[in-house]
Protein backbone atom coordinates (compact mmCIF):
# COMPACT_ATOMS: atom_id res chain seq x y z
CA UNK A 1 0.00 0.00 0.00
CA UNK A 2 1.57 3.41 -0.77
CA UNK A 3 0.67 6.54 -2.44
CA UNK A 4 -0.38 8.68 1.09
CA UNK A 5 0.86 9.82 4.13
CA UNK A 6 2.95 6.73 5.29
CA UNK A 7 6.33 8.99 4.80
CA UNK A 8 8.44 7.16 2.76
CA UNK A 9 8.11 4.22 4.97
CA UNK A 10 9.28 0.43 4.16
CA UNK A 11 5.52 -1.14 5.38
CA UNK A 12 2.25 -0.14 6.80
CA UNK A 13 -1.50 -1.39 7.06
CA UNK A 14 -4.71 0.90 6.06
CA UNK A 15 -6.51 3.02 8.60
CA UNK A 16 -10.31 3.10 9.15
CA UNK A 17 -10.49 5.24 5.76
CA UNK A 18 -8.23 3.02 3.85
CA UNK A 19 -8.12 1.88 1.33
CA UNK A 20 -10.02 3.83 -1.04
CA UNK A 21 -10.70 0.99 -4.08
CA UNK A 22 -12.89 2.16 -6.54
CA UNK A 23 -15.62 -0.84 -6.76
CA UNK A 24 -15.06 -1.22 -10.86
CA UNK A 25 -10.91 -1.79 -10.15
CA UNK A 26 -10.40 -5.16 -11.56
CA UNK A 27 -6.60 -5.63 -10.07
CA UNK A 28 -5.36 -4.48 -6.42
CA UNK A 29 -1.24 -4.80 -5.81
CA UNK A 30 -0.98 -4.01 -1.85
CA UNK A 31 2.93 -3.28 -1.70
CA UNK A 32 5.81 -3.52 0.86
CA UNK A 33 9.64 -3.17 1.08
CA UNK A 34 11.66 -6.62 1.51
CA UNK A 35 13.99 -4.03 3.14
CA UNK A 36 11.64 -3.41 6.43
CA UNK A 37 12.49 -7.35 7.47
CA UNK A 38 14.76 -7.52 10.43
CA UNK A 39 13.95 -3.64 11.33
CA UNK A 40 11.72 -2.95 14.65
CA UNK A 41 8.06 -2.45 14.28
CA UNK A 42 8.09 1.22 15.41
CA UNK A 43 6.73 4.28 14.17
CA UNK A 44 10.22 4.88 12.74
CA UNK A 45 10.31 2.19 9.87
CA UNK A 46 6.61 0.90 10.25
CA UNK A 47 3.30 3.48 9.27
CA UNK A 48 0.72 2.59 11.47
CA UNK A 49 2.55 -0.14 13.81
CA UNK A 50 0.00 -0.76 16.16
CA UNK A 51 -2.46 -1.64 13.24
CA UNK A 52 0.51 -4.37 12.06
CA UNK A 53 0.97 -5.36 15.45
CA UNK A 54 -2.81 -6.01 15.69
CA UNK A 55 -3.35 -7.94 12.60
CA UNK A 56 -0.60 -10.05 13.06
CA UNK A 57 -0.60 -10.84 16.60
CA UNK A 58 2.97 -9.16 17.21
CA UNK A 59 4.11 -6.19 19.73
CA UNK A 60 5.22 -2.52 18.72
CA UNK A 61 8.95 -2.74 19.00
CA UNK A 62 9.24 -6.40 17.98
CA UNK A 63 11.52 -7.29 14.70
CA UNK A 64 9.57 -7.39 11.64
CA UNK A 65 9.67 -11.02 10.33
CA UNK A 66 8.87 -12.33 6.96
CA UNK A 67 5.90 -13.52 8.29
CA UNK A 68 4.94 -10.45 9.57
CA UNK A 69 4.87 -8.95 6.50
CA UNK A 70 3.09 -11.67 4.53
CA UNK A 71 0.17 -11.95 6.90
CA UNK A 72 -0.54 -8.10 6.45
CA UNK A 73 -0.23 -8.35 2.90
CA UNK A 74 -2.63 -11.08 2.74
CA UNK A 75 -5.18 -9.58 5.48
CA UNK A 76 -8.39 -8.74 4.50
CA UNK A 77 -7.75 -5.77 7.57
CA UNK A 78 -4.58 -5.05 5.73
CA UNK A 79 -3.73 -5.96 1.80
CA UNK A 80 -6.82 -7.45 0.82
CA UNK A 81 -8.84 -4.65 2.59
CA UNK A 82 -11.97 -3.47 0.72
CA UNK A 83 -10.36 -5.44 -2.40
CA UNK A 84 -13.14 -5.86 -5.00
CA UNK A 85 -14.48 -9.95 -4.93
CA UNK A 86 -14.00 -10.05 -8.77
CA UNK A 87 -10.82 -8.02 -8.58
CA UNK A 88 -6.87 -9.54 -8.99
CA UNK A 89 -5.11 -9.59 -5.74
CA UNK A 90 -1.23 -9.07 -7.01
CA UNK A 91 1.44 -8.45 -3.74
CA UNK A 92 4.30 -6.64 -4.82
CA UNK A 93 7.50 -6.92 -2.50
CA UNK A 94 9.48 -4.21 -3.41
CA UNK A 95 13.46 -3.41 -2.99
CA UNK A 96 14.43 -6.79 -3.95
CA UNK A 97 18.35 -5.70 -4.74
CA UNK A 98 20.36 -9.06 -4.08
CA UNK A 99 20.17 -12.86 -3.47
CA UNK A 100 19.65 -11.93 0.07
CA UNK A 101 16.22 -9.68 -0.28
CA UNK A 102 15.26 -12.11 -2.89
CA UNK A 103 15.48 -14.62 0.20
CA UNK A 104 13.66 -12.24 2.34
CA UNK A 105 11.29 -11.88 -0.27
CA UNK A 106 10.80 -15.10 -1.17
CA UNK A 107 9.57 -16.15 2.36
CA UNK A 108 7.09 -12.90 2.50
CA UNK A 109 5.88 -14.72 -0.56
CA UNK A 110 5.66 -18.13 1.29
CA UNK A 111 3.91 -16.43 4.82
CA UNK A 112 1.86 -14.37 2.61
CA UNK A 113 -0.15 -17.78 0.87
CA UNK A 114 0.24 -19.54 3.67
CA UNK A 115 -2.09 -16.64 5.56
CA UNK A 116 -4.44 -16.03 2.88
CA UNK A 117 -6.98 -18.38 3.86
CA UNK A 118 -9.34 -16.95 1.48
CA UNK A 119 -7.28 -17.87 -1.38
CA UNK A 120 -7.29 -14.05 -2.68
CA UNK A 121 -3.39 -13.59 -4.10
CA UNK A 122 -3.29 -14.48 -7.36
CA UNK A 123 0.74 -13.98 -7.02
CA UNK A 124 3.60 -12.09 -5.61
CA UNK A 125 5.77 -10.26 -7.68
CA UNK A 126 9.58 -9.79 -6.47
CA UNK A 127 10.73 -6.52 -7.91
CA UNK A 128 13.80 -3.60 -7.75
CA UNK A 129 11.43 -0.95 -8.94
CA UNK A 130 14.13 1.87 -8.27
CA UNK A 131 16.09 0.23 -11.13
CA UNK A 132 12.82 -1.00 -13.37
CA UNK A 133 13.38 -4.99 -12.93
CA UNK A 134 10.87 -7.49 -11.72
CA UNK A 135 13.28 -10.47 -10.25
CA UNK A 136 10.38 -13.07 -9.78
CA UNK A 137 6.74 -13.93 -10.08
CA UNK A 138 6.04 -16.15 -7.03
CA UNK A 139 2.62 -17.95 -7.35
CA UNK A 140 0.86 -20.34 -4.68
Amino acid sequence: MKADGARMREFKAPNDREPQIPAGADAVVPIASAHVVGEPLTDERVHRPERVAAITDRSVGDAVTAETVGRVLASPAGGLKGVPADAAAVALVNKVDDDADEAVGRAIAAAAFEADAAGRLDRVVLAAMGEGRVVDVVEP
